[in-house]
């Protein structure tokens, strides 16, 4: 028969994998939802308060997380474990699976139902602004009510002049169009920072707004040619 402290152990390392589902294996279901309640809360309220893309309210939000995987792994060692009952592992794993259902469904559309989404720069062509090997975090929801500016850099799709070909998402910077003006035709013209190494609206023309995902707003962080984090690209405000 397992021991009591086994228990816990084994109890403790399913809720770093999955918050709160230590303390359901333990029999305290309240600090299991609460744990949960917390994290998901504290995630919404900076997604739609914008706090998002700041890089201290990340910091915060980070910290706040790791208190919160520290209490409630630290709950599961301490606490004692209650007696078994014939529903236990069935309700272990239905939290562990709606928890990461819900994990898994929201990150697929962040971009829609938070207004965040994440993409990675693979080439040069934003260079200086933006570095190969960095993850960027996109406001999609910059131009529900403000209108798209001289100079943003946003991700747009873009597809080949056939036209059934797989979308490509692209990152550059909003630009006049040749003649001098914003717009033309409901068109954007983009080019990439360095225009020797970028390809934008000289080859493919103007995009349609529609066709524009969101502003660029944040670095969250870079990794170099030898997969090593960058010091210089945490948190990095993009202009």
């Amino acid at each position: 028969m397992i021991t009591t402290p086994l228990k816990r152990f084994a109890a403790s390392l399913l809720n770093i994998l999955i918050p709160g589902a230590g303390l359901i294996a333990l029999g305290y279901w309240r600090l299991a939802f609460l744990t949960q309640i917390a994290l998901i809360s504290s995630l919404l309220l900076l997604c739609f308060s914008r706090l998002i893309f700041s890089p201290e309210y990340i910091i915060a939000l980070l910290i706040f997380t790791l208190i919160i995987y520290l209490v409630s792994t630290t709950l599961c060692y301490s606490l004692t474990y209650k007696a078994n009952s014939p529903t236990r592992f069935l309700a272990t794993a239905l939290f562990s699976a709606s928890a990461l259902c819900g994990l898994f469904l929201g990150f697929s559309y962040k971009d829609s139902w938070l207004g965040v989404h994440l993409y990675f720069v693979p080439s040069m062509s934003m260079h200086p602004t933006l570095k190969p090997g960095q993850f960027i975090l996109v406001d999609t929801w910059a131009y529900n009510e403000k209108p798209i500016n001289l100079g943003d850099v946003v991700v747009f799709k873009q597809t080949d002049s056939v036209g059934y070909a797989q979308a490509t998402w692209l990152v550059k910077r909003i630009a006049n169009w040749p003649q001098g003006s914003l717009q033309h035709n409901d068109l954007f013209y983009l080019l990439g920072d360095n225009s020797g190494a970028s390809y934008d609206s000289r080859r493919f023309g103007g995009i349609k707004q529609e066709s524009i995902v969101g502003k660029v707003k944040l670095v969250l962080l870079g990794i170099d040619n030898k997969q090593h984090l960058e010091d210089d690209s945490w948190l990095q405000p993009v202009n």
